[in-house]
């Protein structure tokens, strides 16, 4: 083989080397086009994922307060029923009607416990 023999060879190798370079930058700049179109299109979901969430906490917290007001709503009711009910038995334990009550409640409780324990409450009044 004589030297332009050689150039030549050497010279197509170094053409094949070019074209296969530029065939895998082709291949990466596709490559890189389809990362970066991923990346957006992951962004965006992303984003509108953070826009849920922030909605999701926002409807959270409304209904906290709504049941929050309705909680303290029903505290409310309850204190005001337990005021009601122990405000008529205390009146009615103070006025005459309940002191007679509680006295006579107190006799035949005595009565009973002397009927228990035997005592012939009958010969006591004799």
């Amino acid at each position: 083989m004589d030297n332009s023999e050689v150039l030549k060879v050497e010279i197509d190798n170094l053409k094949e080397d070019v074209r296969e370079m530029k065939e895998d930058r082709k291949v990466m700049m596709e490559t890189q086009q389809s990362m970066s179109n991923s990346l957006v299109r992951l962004t965006t979901l992303m984003e509108k994922n953070d826009e849920r969430l922030e909605q999701q906490d926002k409807k959270i917290d409304e209904h906290h307060v709504s049941i929050n007001g309705q909680i303290e709503g029903l505290r409310a009711d309850m204190s005001k029923e337990r005021e009601t009910h122990t405000t008529w038995y205390q009146n009615f334990l103070d006025n005459n009607f309940g002191k007679v009550f509680k006295a006579l409640l107190i006799l035949v409780l005595l009565f009973a416990g002397f009927k228990l324990a035997g005592v012939d409450v009958q010969a006591l009044f004799k």
